[in-house]
């Protein structure tokens, strides 16, 4: 866990790593042979899902934090079909842009 250099500030990097390790745990749990699954017709396919979080999360430091958006190409796992693993590796990289460095 990164340490602030404010201990007061040191709440939101543990929160923010808490919601990060939650969202890859729930991932996890999903197979790869369900990621294109969707319980009805007007709801959007886990895939769906996940696409979604990494490019809010992509969109919310930019306009929170002050980063700058990376490319959309460079936030999506490779490939047609990625696997849940292919989208966890993404999401952890990219979380790892929201974590402090030395301002804080």
């Amino acid at each position: 866990m990164p340490q602030t250099v404010e201990p007061v500030f040191q709440h939101v990097v543990t929160t923010y790593a808490s919601e990060v390790n939650k969202t890859v745990s729930v991932w996890r749990a999903v197979p790869d042979d369900l990621l294109d699954f969707s319980p009805h017709e007007k709801v959007n396919t886990i895939r769906t899902i996940f696409t979604h979080q990494l490019l809010s999360e992509r969109r919310f430091f930019a306009e929170f934090d002050g980063l700058d958006e990376p490319a959309v190409e460079g936030l999506l796992p490779p490939g047609e079909k990625p696997t849940v693993q292919g989208y966890i590796d993404k999401d952890a990289s990219q979380a790892g842009r929201g974590l402090p460095r030395e301002e804080l």
